[in-house]
């Protein structure tokens, strides 16, 4: 993939574990991961999860875009950032 100078972010959701990524010049690339149920066989985190996760852009006058991770918990307050 070829990215122009002016593109800040990329945001996909082709794999199942969320992730962010960050590279210089303020680049950043997000996964989203997938919001189906998965089994993790890693024995650190052996068992059914489901992380729902979802991207965001932010726009504020004179600066750049941002962009992030967040991870939802059921309810419309209940959200965080996800630090990459």
């Amino acid at each position: 993939m070829h990215a122009s100078a002016d593109t800040h972010a990329v945001i996909m959701g082709h794999t199942h574990m969320e992730m962010v990524r960050t590279f210089p010049r303020d680049k950043v690339y997000i996964n989203t991961g997938t919001w189906m149920p998965m089994v993790n066989l890693r024995l650190s985190n052996l068992g059914s999860q489901l992380a729902l996760h979802y991207a965001t852009i932010e726009w504020k006058d004179n600066e750049p875009p941002r962009a992030a991770l967040h991870r939802w918990h059921g309810r419309r307050a209940e959200t965080e950032e996800v630090i990459g």
